[in-house]
């Protein structure tokens, strides 16, 4: 499902996440399409336009702590098995 359809918000509420999505994925590691899918979860998760807008800087934080976190367990299991 697209964002569209998954946050039912108006014409107005999708432009507003597509210019969020474009400005973080200008200024983060995130590509504009992951910022959308995590307005996308978001929206799953039951935020509306606002919330999803004001969440999505911390959120793509937070997977990006995630995924860092990913890496140093793999290259300390890399390091245990040698």
């Amino acid at each position: 499902a697209t964002l569209r359809s998954v946050s039912q918000g108006t014409a107005e509420d999708f432009a507003r996440q597509e210019l969020a999505a474009r400005q973080l994925g200008a200024t983060t590691q995130f590509a504009a399409s992951e910022a959308a899918d995590g307005l996308t979860f978001l929206a799953r998760a039951g935020f509306d336009v606002n919330e999803q807008l004001a969440a999505l800087p911390a959120t793509l934080d937070l997977a990006l702590a995630g995924e860092i976190i990913r890496r140093e367990e793999s290259l300390a299991a890399a390091v245990a098995a040698q």
